[in-house]
């Protein structure tokens, strides 16, 4: 330690910085770093401090020259940041952005820095400065302070994420901006997926095509694409590629398009008179945008043939019943005229989720020749389950006709939509807090964040747009077990950050855990760099959580 002129003067460190002179009055205001001497994160070491006079004199390490003997009016005056980068999302409170003097004596004059913007893809109207300049007052000294807040526009526009950069620039000549600029990133509130209607299709050699759509979803509903997304589809894979063709394989949604709006995906089919087996065909989908923040794995087409007898499954794009009565429609077709009746049988395989209205259909000599159809009926129940699956399988078919005897019709997925009101809770996935169809880390933070600025409250009010699903288990309360659900969930064999929607639901089992059936502890919270600032018990509202 040395003191020069009230100031107390010694190595300090940052991250950013690594370890360099600073000084202090006693004040935390007057406390701050006199210069990165060795620019960026590496250290300089500032040793030996010792006065000389009014002056004090030091070795620091510098990479272009190395260790040297300083003064401390060597160091470059300059004005910088506090910080070096920082996330802000679109709507929240503005932020206060601080800069810092460094000189080696108070100021002799007014000193104002312009503040300066400069980004890629962001303009004006997607941010707000409270001010464009900083003037430190005469008599200023090293480690004074000034500032201004900045804000993320909300808009009604899905660009994606954004950053900007911030510079200070000096008007006086001795005395340098910032060396490195503020790198902010601007989140954005508003978001798009597509999603694929139907995901599956089924479909004859001798239809000639299968279409399917791919639909921009966005979220907010009223908010517009700022710029073109892009959708590709993957190559066929070679070994069908006489069997079928894809039309198109880039698709465009241009900017300023809205929630709905559609692209078709067209497969053409090239019929044969050979009996080929039937197959289904996976076309994965990647999207080459930013702006998607979600988009569908793949497409499954299934191909059958229609040059030996079969059986044929005809189901709406939408395969979904309800609790409330919405009901499905399933169409059943032969390929060919039997000579003797053809039984076909079916069953859910989930009671509790849905029932079929027949148990079997009879197709004779005389009325094949027209489909026939059985409904799949959904059960209502007082869970809240959210959004669950179930299968209606079918039987091995009964006919003297050896054709048909014995085949296995492709069985139907069906989705029952609960009826039961859960507003912040996502039906879909319940652990996805962001709805990213990904249940990762960033769930977690996003409620402990919520937390530690509303505290706990009551969730059954109607959810406002742009609002998360903080309810992870379905109780209409924010609390922290929703925290431990979703940290519990990660720790878990099928919860380790992937995206694929069945990994997810099959931890949830039967979708609607309770916090009771997990084994939740404070442990879960420590392994994700958290601690609880109270001791009291987890059911305790008023708990709090720090990093």
């Amino acid at each position: 330690l040395a003191t020069v002129n009230n100031q107390v003067y010694f190595p300090g460190y940052t991250p950013e910085t690594g370890i360099e002179l600073w000084h202090s009055d006693g004040t935390p205001q007057g406390t701050g770093m006199v210069a990165d001497i060795n620019p960026g994160s590496g250290d300089s070491h500032p040793s030996a401090l010792k006065v000389e006079g009014d002056s004090l004199v030091f070795l620091a390490y510098e990479e272009q020259h190395g260790q040297e003997w300083w003064l401390l009016s060597d160091v470059e005056a300059s004005v910088s940041f506090t910080e070096t980068s920082f996330a802000i999302k679109e709507g929240d409170d503005a932020v206060t952005v601080e800069a810092v003097l460094t000189v080696s004596a108070p100021l002799a004059e007014d000193l104002t820095v312009s503040l300066v913007v400069s980004s890629e893809l962001a303009t004006s109207a997607d941010y707000g400065l409270s001010r464009t300049s900083l003037t430190f007052p005469a008599g200023s000294a090293s480690g004074a302070r000034q500032s201004f807040t900045l804000q993320a526009n909300d808009d009604m526009w899905v660009e994606g994420d954004e950053w900007i950069a911030l510079d200070l620039v000096s008007s006086t000549p001795t005395i340098s901006g910032t060396k490195f600029p503020l790198r902010v990133r601007l989140q954005d509130a508003d978001r798009a997926t597509v999603s694929l209607q139907p995901a599956s299709t089924q479909v004859l050699e001798r239809t000639g095509s299968a279409i399917t759509n791919l639909v921009l979803k966005t979220d907010p509903a009223a908010s517009r694409l700022e710029r073109p997304a892009h959708v590709r589809l993957h190559p066929i894979d070679a070994s069908v590629a006489d069997r079928v063709f894809l039309a198109e394989t880039t698709f465009t949604f241009p900017g300023d398009s809205q929630d709905g709006a559609m692209r078709s995906i067209r497969l053409d089919l090239f019929d044969n008179s050979d009996p080929d087996p039937d197959f289904d065909l996976p076309i994965e989908v990647d999207a080459q945008t930013d702006n998607l923040a979600g988009y569908p794995r793949s497409i499954f087409f299934r191909i059958q043939d229609d040059d030996h007898p079969g059986v044929d499954v005809l189901i709406p794009d939408v395969s979904e019943t309800s609790e409330q009565g919405r009901t499905l429609t399933v169409h059943v077709q032969l390929r060919q005229m039997p000579t003797a009746p053809v039984i076909i049988r079916m069953r859910s395989q989930d009671e509790s989720e849905g029932v079929t209205s027949v148990s079997e259909l009879v197709f004779t000599p005389e009325n094949a020749d027209q489909p026939q159809s059985f409904n799949v009926l959904g059960v209502d129940d007082d869970e809240l389950d959210g959004k669950r699956s179930y299968y209606v399988a079918f039987e091995a078919v009964a006919s003297d006709d050896e054709s048909y005897g014995g085949i296995f019709p492709q069985g139907v997925w069906v989705d029952n939509v609960d009826d039961d009101d859960a507003p912040f809770r996502n039906l879909g996935i319940s652990h996805d807090v962001n709805q990213d169809e990904v249940v990762s880390p960033i769930d977690a933070l996003l409620i402990i964040n919520e937390l530690n600025r509303n505290g706990s409250r009551d969730l059954s009010s109607p959810r406002q747009l742009g609002d998360w699903y903080w309810d992870v288990n379905g109780d209409n309360q924010l609390s922290p077990i929703d925290v431990l659900l979703v940290i519990n969930f990660l720790n878990s064999p099928n919860g380790a950050g992937e995206s694929p929607k069945s990994s997810a639901e099959s931890f949830v089992g039967d979708r609607n855990a309770s916090s009771g059936e997990l084994d939740i502890s404070s442990r879960d919270l420590l392994f994700a760099g958290w601690e609880l600032l109270s001791a009291s018990s987890v059911d305790n509202p008023k708990r709090r959580w720090q990093r």
